[in-house]
């Protein structure tokens, strides 16, 4: 199995102190059932769409203070990660 790999996301960016919002993750070699898109670690409440894009949801909590996000896809076979390339 390959490692996920992002190629952008939508929005790329967001306002502090914004509202709650979906990020469209686009990339490659996503998986149904086993890939869950991380923000700043934590897993978040994921749609798969197609091997190149997924969706998750953002609370507005996450965003209050200004700062630079980390997003990865988790891939997860029998226990093991694949993490994003």
């Amino acid at each position: 199995m390959k490692p996920a790999t992002i190629a952008s996301l939508e929005p790329a960016f967001a306002a502090a102190g914004g509202p709650a919002f979906t990020l469209t993750t686009n990339g490659y070699d996503f998986a149904e059932r086993i890939s869950t898109v991380r923000w700043n670690g934590p897993n978040h409440p994921t749609s798969y769409i197609s091997e190149s894009q997924m969706t998750a949801s953002t609370s507005a909590a996450e965003i209050a203070a200004a700062g630079t996000a980390s997003v990865t896809v988790f891939k997860t076979l029998l226990g093991r990660p694949f993490p994003t390339r």
